[in-house]
Formats: C-alpha cells, structure tokens, sequence
C-alpha cells in the first residue's frame, strides 16, 4: 500500500524569494561601494595631472610664477611635477632676464640718441659760426660711433645666445695670440704712458675660434688699460698648469669693491657708471667675454681688491693631440 504524504512548500519558496532578494541587494550595494571606491580613486589620480595641466595651460609671458603644488601630488606624480616646476623656473628666469636686457639696451641707447638729436635741434635753432657747426657735428659723430659700438655687442651677444651650432676649434698657440692681441692694444697703452709687461710662451695650444679668443683678450687688456692711471704697468702671462692653461691680465688701477665683484660678468653692469659713460664703454664687454669661454668649456674669474688692482683670469682645457 502507498501512502503520499504531503508537505507545504510556500515557505521554501519564500526562504528562496528572500535570499535571491539578499543576493540583488548585496551584489547592488558592492556594485555600488566599487563604482563609488573606483570614482573616488581615479578621481583622486587623475586630480594631480589635471592641476599639472592646468599650471602648464595657465602659463604665459604675464604669468610665468605660478607652480605645481607638490604637497598636493602623489608621490609617482612628485619627480613628474618637481622636474615642471624647475623647467618653468628656468624660463621664468631666462624671460625676466631678457625682458631685463631689452629695458638696458633701451637705456643704453636712449642716451646717444638723445645727445644727437640735442645738438641738432641747437644746431638749427639759429645761424651758427662753421666752428659751432663742427663742434655740433663732431659730438653727434661720438655719439654715433658710441651707438654703433654698443649695437655691435648686442649682436654677438644675440648670436652668442641664439646659435646653437658647437664652435670651430683649431688648435690656437695662447702665448702667440696674447702677443699679438698686445700689440693691437699697445698704441692705447702709449697714449696714457702704461707699460705692457707680457710673459706668455709660445707653443701653448688650446683648442678654440681664433677670432674669438682674440676678441676675449683684446677686451680684457682694453679694460686694464682703461682703468690703469697713466704711468702704471698692465701685466700679462700664460702658463700651463696640468691639463689647463692659465692666462692673467692684471692691472694696478682702483680695484673692484667686493660688493659688485660678483656682478661684473652680468649685462650692462658697470662698477664706475660714470667713468665708464665717458670712455664710451657698454658694460658689455665681460658679458660677451664669458660667454665665448662658457662656448669654448673654459672660465673667466675675477679678483680683485680696493686700491690694489684687478686680476682677470683666463682658464682653458689643453688643446687635444693633434
């Protein structure tokens, strides 16, 4: 005999119903933590690369200070962000400093141009004796040559700042060139009785542009000259030291002070203003003189004290075997 037993089974299908419930609920909530972790993550990696962006986009010729904050910054992002920071100080620094010398070139012309157009406005004002004529015209002519000198330093420096291409070497003989720059000078030295003392042998090679070293040389001598009271002595030497060569330029005029001795190399900086306005000089001179060593992988010092003279010292690498 068989006998069915039967069993209610709508709670079963209500523990089913709740625990597929249970299942959709859990899985909507963890979907939801993920979507919102997952938000929140990439929210907090992508907001450094947009505030890099954003430094870099806002960026321009009026608004070269502002920087990325790297407290802000993960630490993969931080060398990213700290190597941009220290590429927009550099162009801030190159941008101030050319805007700094367009302002001097200005100055520095403003001047000459300014004598030149006084003494013709006197000039014309009135009928003048041919002796007024010519004295107008011959301070004109100062003026003019002044401008053609400091025009053609702003040049080379232009092309010293611009050219990108390595300089032609050739193995020069230093002590052969430091004499002959001394004999390019020395009718300069005549006209204020200086004497010009040169030990410089000859057979000392360093590799570089001829014309340009000649330039580097001439302008310090030039300077020792011009600095020099008359009847004083300019002394010049080349020796060879190791693997470099030393050539010195010394003068016993008054001295550097100790605050402008770091400022001498910089553009248009002069330590006697006035003096220097007379002679006619650009204060630039050691600017272009220490780029072409910088070109050459050389260096130019200054030393240099009050009442004791002034000492500017040449150093270059011995030229290679040829």
């Amino acid at each position: 005999m068989i006998v069915l037993v039967g069993r209610n089974v709508h709670a079963d299908f209500r523990d089913l119903r709740n625990l597929l419930y249970l299942l959709i609920g859990s899985g909507t909530a963890v979907f939801a933590l993920g979507l919102l972790g997952g938000w929140s993550l990439s929210g907090a990696t992508v907001r450094p690369i947009a505030e890099i962006t954003r430094v870099a986009s806002d960026l321009s010729e009026t608004n070269l200070s502002d920087r990325i904050d790297l407290g802000e910054t993960d630490a993969e992002l931080q060398k990213l962000a700290r190597t941009l920071n220290e590429t927009f100080a550099r162009l801030q620094s190159a941008f101030n400093r050319q805007v700094q010398f367009t302002a001097d070139a200005f100055h520095e012309l403003r001047t000459p141009l300014s004598v030149v157009q006084i003494h013709q406005e006197l000039a014309l004002s009135k009928e003048r004796t041919p002796e007024e004529y010519r004295e107008a015209i011959e301070t004109c002519q100062r003026a003019t040559t002044r401008m053609n000198a400091l025009v053609e330093s702003l040049l080379t420096l232009a092309r010293l700042d611009t050219d990108a291409a390595p300089v032609l070497k050739e193995r020069v003989d230093i002590g052969a060139l430091v004499w002959d720059c001394v004999e390019q000078v020395q009718l300069l030295a005549d006209s204020k009785c200086i004497r010009i003392e040169t030990q410089a042998a000859f057979d000392v090679y360093v590799d570089g542009s001829r014309n340009q070293l000649v330039q580097v040389i001439t302008n310090l001598l030039t300077n020792a000259i011009a600095y020099s009271l008359s009847d004083a002595e300019v002394s010049v030497t080349v020796h060879q030291q190791s693997d470099e060569v030393v050539v010195s330029v010394c003068d016993t005029g008054d001295g550097i002070p100790a605050a402008d001795l770091p400022h001498v190399f910089e553009r248009f900086y002069r330590v006697d203003k006035q003096r220097t306005q007379d002679s006619g000089g650009s204060g630039l001179g050691l600017s272009i003189s220490k780029k072409i060593m910088d070109a050459h992988g050389g260096r130019i010092v200054a030393e240099s004290a009050v009442g004791e003279g002034s000492t500017f010292m040449l150093t270059f690498p011995v030229a290679s075997l040829a």
